[in-house]
């Protein structure tokens, strides 16, 4: 974990709500880096210089930021600069089968609802 913010409480669509999100991010272990936004205020499990697992619960789902619902978004990049584009990744369902996620879609565990 290299970088935490979990203290914003604003929520929904307004133009005063942008960039005001919490989340999280993670560099991998190949370089790469995973950013989760829009997490539940104070419900992260880690903090900045854990080492995290495959399956383990960092943070809960919120609907912190320029956000109309609880959902988590997640993106990847190869740099953590602020304007790094980001990357095409896959998922893993709960038998290890690979998938890519579809935007608008909802998945589980288990993979697309």
């Amino acid at each position: 974990v290299i970088n935490l913010i979990q203290h914003n409480t604003v929520s929904g669509i307004h133009s005063k709500n942008l960039f005001s999100w919490n989340s999280m991010m993670l560099q991998l272990t190949d370089g790469y880096y995973v950013e989760y936004v829009h997490i539940k205020t104070n419900s992260a499990t880690v903090k900045v210089g854990d080492k995290v697992k495959v399956g383990q619960v960092l943070c809960l789902s919120g609907d912190v930021g320029f956000c109309p619902e609880p959902h988590l978004h997640i993106q990847m990049h190869m740099s953590r600069k602020d304007d790094a584009p980001t990357i095409k990744f896959a998922f893993r369902d709960e038998k290890g089968n690979s998938y890519f996620p579809v935007a608008g879609e909802m998945y589980t565990q288990k993979g697309r609802i």
